[in-house]
């Protein structure tokens, strides 16, 4: 497989602060249920780590469908 090294973005301070809020939120939702549905929580985060990444609407589909 051709893996490669991809550099760390430059990160804006709020940037993470909603990141970790996201992940709080599916955190909150998960611990009273675990089956809890938090879908559209971590699609909000994909999508802010591939703006974060630049990607184009053809890298993400590499991201999201690996192997094909």
């Amino acid at each position: 497989m051709g893996y490669f090294r991809s550099p760390l973005p430059e990160l804006a301070q709020s940037v993470p602060a909603a990141l970790v809020g996201l992940g709080e939120r599916i955190l909150t939702a998960k611990r009273p249920s675990p089956s809890a549905d938090t879908t559209a929580l971590e699609r909000e985060i994909d999508q802010q780590v591939y703006a974060l990444y630049g990607l184009t609407p053809e890298g993400i589909k590499i991201v999201e469908e690996p192997g094909k």
